[in-house]
């Protein structure tokens, strides 16, 4: 087999792949309009919310190890890996999940889950 050949097939690969990629994607986009139809005229009765804890990073200063000289030091930053609070709820009906890691005050000593509203 020439290079030519062999090229020509990987090329070829390349055409088919990104063909069936397109095809999928403009499948995935009517799947979702008719998801978002679905979700739209649910009266939902969502589930108790539950509450998990997610992988997290974060960026903050890193003080150990200055940039720069004299007065024009500054700070880079560092990732540190943590976990956040996310709640969870799910309609019974239509099986739309929904996911938060807001929340909003209701009294001054408590927070709940706020879902976008």
């Amino acid at each position: 087999m020439t290079n030519s050949v062999r090229e020509a097939a990987v090329v070829d690969d390349i055409r088919e792949a990104r063909r069936e990629r397109d095809q999928v994607a403009a499948r995935l986009k009517v799947l979702d309009g008719r998801i978002a139809r679905v979700e739209a005229s649910c009266t939902h009765d969502f589930t108790p919310v539950e509450q998990t804890r997610e992988p997290h990073v974060i960026y903050e200063p890193d003080y150990t190890n200055p940039i720069g000289r004299g007065s024009d030091l500054w700070y880079g930053e560092r990732a540190v890996e943590t976990t956040r609070p996310v709640w969870t709820r799910t309609c019974r009906l239509c099986g739309k999940v929904e996911r938060t890691t807001e929340q909003r005050d209701v009294t001054t000593t408590a927070k709940v889950p706020a879902f976008g509203r």
